[in-house]
């Protein structure tokens, strides 16, 4: 009996793989999955069903699912419907929420880029549920942002967001490069050595990386920037309006 059971786990394991690998050849590439037909051996039965169908030229195991299970229809288990690629898709796309949600909370830092899909009405749809902490948010970025829904409250927070961004890396950049600058200025000696040269390299590298650990040190520099600009801003408008 369990031995019964074990073959046909492998078996219709067997077959998701197969399916699998077609959702997601298919989804990655942004290529549409159904046509016209549902059913094998026909011309318009869509992507999903025709590179089965192709791949089965070639693998016995999957044209011998085919011509078993393929066109037996509701009732008869096959794992090739639509409902199962469906239900299939649904779960990859969780299982990927998931996986970046983790690498997001590993990495502390992301950024947001939107792209709204059109409808059949031509009309942007937009929907997002992010459960992190928008403070590690360092950047966004949208396409035909004026359709979104909450602009003035999305351009807002762009605002603030983009403000200390630029503030950030500006502090960051200005001593990266003023760094950059010493070293090649020491490297352009006329009396400079080899390994000297390789030395002075491999300091800089190490003063780069090293600038991944001081993230709060330049955060309270740019907060620091941020409120003089703001204030500079301020007194300038305040002398406008005399």
């Amino acid at each position: 009996m369990r031995r019964q059971i074990s073959v046909e786990t492998e078996y219709w394991q067997e077959v998701l793989k197969r399916v699998i690998s077609v959702i997601k050849f298919l989804a990655s590439r942004g290529l549409p999955f159904r046509g016209d037909k549902e059913v094998f051996s026909v011309n318009n039965n869509g992507n999903y069903l025709g590179i089965l169908e192709l791949i089965s030229e070639h693998d016995r195991f999957l044209r011998n699912h085919i011509e078993m299970h393929g066109n037996k229809g509701s009732g008869h288990p096959s794992y090739l419907s639509k409902t199962i690629c469906n239900e299939l898709i649904t779960q990859m796309n969780t299982d990927l929420i998931n996986l970046i949600i983790t690498q997001i909370k590993e990495a502390k830092y992301y950024s947001i880029i939107m792209d709204p899909t059109p409808d059949l009405s031509k009309t942007d749809q937009m929907a997002i549920n992010v459960e992190l902490n928008i403070e590690d948010c360092r950047g966004q970025s949208y396409d035909n942002a004026a359709n979104m829904s909450g602009k003035q409250d999305a351009n807002i927070l762009l605002k603030s967001i983009l403000k200390k961004e630029i503030g950030y890396l500006a502090i960051l950049w200005n001593d990266i490069l003023e760094r950059c600058n010493k070293t090649s200025v020491e490297l352009q000696s006329k009396i400079i050595d080899p390994l000297k040269a390789v030395k002075l390299l491999i300091s800089l590298k190490n003063y780069v990386a090293s600038l991944r650990d001081l993230y709060n040190t330049y955060e309270n520099q740019t907060t620091k920037l941020s409120l003089k600009l703001k204030k500079h801003f301020k007194n300038k408008e305040n002398e406008r309006q005399v």
